[in-house]
């Protein structure tokens, strides 16, 4: 029993120690749908200002994906309000037609978003995703963009 209250605790240190995560959040689409409309909004309180940080987003579809890329609008709303915002396209497929993510019947697609972020204003920020596809020769997006199963966010702390 003794050998339990040691290793135990050891491990959970190992694991903290091992993970330069920060920030970990996922927010899941009913019916495996991102309505446009649907925003996914994560919260990041009290991240220290003088790190760099990598973010990234976690990205996970189903063979009901009917595109090769995904374009988002991202948003980085600062503790002052000021609003950083990025249109931004991801490959999710080969020109085969092959997904790019990992998994089987759900692919996860890990997406470079901002690499050795300074988040420079005290505080607390907001950052949102929205998807922003369009079919070819459409002004219109896509209301209801079918095989996303949820969308999640890392934030790490950089090495360099």
């Amino acid at each position: 029993m003794k050998s339990i209250r040691f290793i135990l605790p050891l491990i959970v240190l190992l694991n903290s120690c091992s993970s330069n995560s920060v920030y970990e959040d996922t927010k899941s689409f009913t019916d495996n749908t991102w309505k446009e409309k649907n925003t996914a909004v994560f919260n990041v309180k009290n991240i220290d200002t003088v790190s760099n940080y990598n973010i990234n987003f976690i990205l996970r579809n189903t063979n009901d994906y009917e595109f090769s890329s995904i374009y988002l609008i991202a948003k980085i709303i600062k503790p002052n309000k000021t609003v950083e915002t990025d249109t931004l396209e991801y490959l999710m497929a080969n020109p085969d037609g092959s997904w790019l993510g990992t998994g089987n019947s759900v692919k996860e697609s890990w997406l470079a978003y901002k690499q050795n972020y300074k988040f420079d204003k005290t505080g607390d920020y907001t950052i949102t995703v929205n998807q922003a596809n369009r079919k070819n020769g459409s002004i219109d997006g896509v209301k209801n963009l079918k095989g996303l199963t949820d969308i999640g966010i890392q934030i790490t702390k950089s090495k360099k």
